[in-house]
């Protein structure tokens, strides 16, 4: 049911439980971060076709071969694996860029546990600011993984703004403890 204030402001009201109409920024914003990380996965995946990374290595070591084994001949012949023998080891070059995409994006898995249950959480309160906050944060971090990622570490800055919405949604979180200890309206 859907009920308007005098002030043309809107809710779902199910029981209880009302909604601004604000609220549902929330799904989409989740929805973007759901796209932001499967994108960035792909982007790992072809990375490791690219530079010859295999699972299950999280990352590229140099003077290795993509799966950890030292370059030898003794390797190949206890593996018994004449391609191995062949296959020339990572250079310090490659381990790099290949680390690089996948620190990218294993930064964003790291921060996105944090983030995700924030914007939930504010859904209540707060849904506008929870899902602008999402949302922001989500492209700050594809900043990041695409600065880090294609242009070294250095890059990384070029998702610093991520923080500016994350520490909001901590802020906003504090807030509506406030607000729902309060027992007043939060919008």
């Amino acid at each position: 049911i859907m009920s308007c204030a005098a002030d043309k402001e809107c809710f779902y009201v199910a029981g209880n439980l009302s909604l601004s109409i604000w609220a549902g920024l929330v799904p989409v914003a989740l929805f973007i971060l759901q796209c932001v990380s499967t994108g960035m996965g792909i982007a790992v995946g072809q990375a490791r076709k690219k530079y010859g990374i295999t699972y299950p290595c999280l990352y590229a070591v140099p003077g290795t071969k993509g799966d950890y084994a030292p370059v030898t001949e003794e390797t190949a012949l206890l593996k018994e694996d004449k391609e191995h023998a062949k296959a020339e080891s990572i250079s310090e070059e490659i381990a790099y860029k290949f680390n690089c995409i996948q620190r990218g994006h294993q930064n964003f898995l790291e921060q996105v546990t944090c983030v995700i249950p924030l914007v939930v959480l504010n859904w209540f309160t707060f849904p506008l600011l929870a899902g602008i906050c999402g949302i922001f944060w989500a492209l700050a971090k594809i900043g990041y993984f695409v600065g880090y990622g294609y242009f070294g570490a250095g890059g990384r800055l070029w998702g610093a703004g991520a923080y500016i919405p994350q520490l909001a949604l901590y802020g906003i979180t504090l807030w509506s403890a406030v607000v729902l200890f309060s027992g007043s309206d939060a919008y």
